[in-house]
């Protein structure tokens, strides 16, 4: 696997499960290269131009998603996951970039992560994750979508990258601008 040269979006380094990850996000339309994919994950909007997360048990606000099972594409995978933590159905989506990460201690640990913009539409009925790890979907409006995902810079961008594209995708014609909390 390699990153064709291109240059990360953003690096991070953040704490997870008792490590220290390097995150790298790189944006691209296309995911041809990252084989296999880790997980896939997307920052949804309704038609009502809010955003979807999910309560996770530990406390936090996530990204609906997860890890995608053998044979299972990344647009099935990410259905699934959207339903099963959000209760919600995938109208339509799209690639923004991937994520590769990786422990600082342990470089040889790298996986790659799909990250999707998607059109969902929530639906009334219980969240069943398989996993219990979604105990509640959590809506924001565009204006505090980045504050409720609690994510700092990053979530900022990934929340506005994915509504740029989002917006082209579903208003071809219309200029396309960022959440006011953004700006």
């Amino acid at each position: 696997m390699t990153d064709n040269d291109n240059t990360p979006t953003f690096v991070e380094d953040i704490h997870w499960r008792g490590k220290i990850w390097r995150q790298e996000f790189y944006a691209t339309d296309t995911y041809d290269l990252i084989v296999p994919p880790y997980g896939i994950h997307a920052v949804c909007f309704t038609k009502d131009k809010q955003a979807l997360f999910f309560k996770h048990i530990d406390g936090y606000n996530s990204l609906p998603g997860g890890g995608m099972n053998a044979g299972e594409t990344p647009t099935k995978a990410l259905a699934r996951e959207v339903m099963e933590e959000a209760a919600a159905k995938v109208m339509e989506s799209d690639c923004i970039g991937y994520i590769k990460s990786w422990p600082i201690d342990d470089p040889g640990r790298m996986t790659y992560a799909l990250r999707y913009w998607a059109r969902v539409r929530v639906l009334d009925k219980k969240i069943k994750d398989p996993s219990k790890k979604s105990i509640g979907r959590v809506l924001a409006s565009l204006e505090n979508a980045a504050e409720v995902l609690g994510w700092g810079d990053r979530g900022k961008l990934l929340i506005d990258l994915a509504w740029q594209k989002y917006q082209k995708e579903v208003n071809p014609d219309v200029s396309v601008g960022v959440p006011t909390s953004h700006k």
